[in-house]
């Protein structure tokens, strides 16, 4: 079964790459309103179930990628909607995650600036971030209608069961590494992290953690079960 691709090809305006298509919403911003029945927000709410499990997707218009950022802006309402037990949690943070700061194409933090155009000025980079806040409120607020339909106000599995999976094996949350966590990587894995973490995360416990290895530093790294972890800053 092939994948899905957005059937709004003729978007009023273009950003970089990325259609700026008419939203149906009463959330404040730049999109043009729809007259239609439907929007790119239906489209992709009724896609995904069936997008989410590509690994490659073909991009064949500007929408198809609107439709891929709304596919994995979905994803992660997904994972925020797990730890929602009624509506009114889950809408407070469907609201919280649309207006968090988040990376627009050509940014380094952005998942996929190989397909997606830089805009060409500020001007249009404000725009567009605007846009995507206003479709990210705008498909929150429908997540949590669809998610919490069911008859004894519980988020619905068969939702809830897609949080895992990530479309075109990306996500918009960019990944990170927690201390405790380091200690399960590989020697190799963790050297590699280690140089280029320790010295920007964990610059706050560099002086303090230099100070007891001056003094005792054999001792430390004999009865603290981190000394592996911040063996760099000890060297």
């Amino acid at each position: 079964m092939p994948a899905y691709h957005s059937q709004f090809l003729n978007p009023p305006q273009v950003v970089g790459n990325i259609a700026i298509l008419p939203l149906k919403t009463q959330f404040r911003g730049p999109a043009p309103k729809e007259m239609g029945e439907s929007d790119i927000l239906d489209e992709a709410l009724y896609y995904f179930k069936a997008n989410v499990f590509f690994r490659t997707y073909e991009v064949k218009s500007e929408a198809d990628r609107l439709l891929i950022y709304l596919t994995l802006y979905i994803t992660e309402c997904l994972k925020k909607l797990q730890k929602c037990s009624n509506k009114n949690t889950a809408q407070n943070e469907m609201y919280t995650l649309a207006i968090s700061k988040f990376d627009i194409p050509g940014e380094p933090g952005f998942p996929l600036n190989s397909v997606y155009a830089k805009p060409s000025s500020q001007q249009e980079a404000d725009l567009l971030r605007q846009y995507l806040t206003q479709a990210r409120q705008e498909m929150g607020s429908r997540l949590v209608d669809k998610v919490f339909c069911t008859e004894d106000g519980k988020p619905s599995k068969f939702w809830l069961c897609f949080a895992k999976k990530k479309f075109m094996d990306k996500s918009l949350s960019a990944p990170g590494i927690s201390v405790l966590g380091a200690g399960l990587l590989g020697w190799n894995d963790w050297r590699i992290f280690s140089r280029l973490s320790i010295s920007s995360f964990f610059s706050f416990a560099n002086l303090p953690l230099r100070r007891v290895s001056t003094r005792d530093n054999s001792n430390w790294r004999k009865s603290s079960p981190f000394s592996s972890i911040f063996r760099i800053t000890l060297t």
